[in-house]
């Protein structure tokens, strides 16, 4: 050998008409699968089967539990999300409100209960009374500053 190689040209390969028998590789590949392990065998990290209850929960007699929740790709899932952001937007929306307009001592409360680690359901509530109490006042003044300006104005 000369430390050559030789190139061999290849003949292009035959394609042969698909038979009903046939199946495409895509097609082959894919197998029936569940698309989200029950609570049980995601716990044991062992292959869920497919059906309620799977099959490993059924052969050893376990409590078969899925978390539609879980499955990111399922519409439950996104609606359960959605609903979570909104929570979250509106609790954000509130606080952030009742600091721009609360009263210092309302505000100073709030800031010391985030401070204390109130949950955010707490906070929320907080926030909202402020907000209730500010609306409060100002619709049972606004009557009376209402009568001054008629009053006071000339006609």
């Amino acid at each position: 050998m000369t430390g050559r190689y030789h190139q061999r040209r290849l003949a292009p390969k035959e394609e042969l008409p698909p038979t009903p028998d046939d199946h495409s590789p895509a097609e082959q590949s894919k197998r029936k699968r569940a698309s989200l392990a029950c609570l049980e065998c995601q716990r044991r990290r062992i292959k869920c089967g497919p059906g309620r209850p799977c099959e490993p929960c059924l052969l050893n007699r376990r409590e078969c539990i899925y978390n539609e929740c879980n499955d990111k790709r399922r519409k439950i899932s996104a609606e359960a999300t959605e609903q979570s952001l909104k929570f979250y937007r509106s609790a954000l929306e509130n606080l952030l409100r009742a600091i721009q307009i609360g009263s210092d001592s309302d505000v100073d409360h709030i800031i010391n209960d985030i401070r204390k680690g109130a949950p955010l359901s707490e906070i929320s509530r907080i926030a909202a009374e402020c907000l209730n109490d500010i609306a409060a006042t100002t619709t049972t003044t606004a009557p009376d500053s209402a009568k001054q300006d008629s009053v006071g104005s000339p006609g």
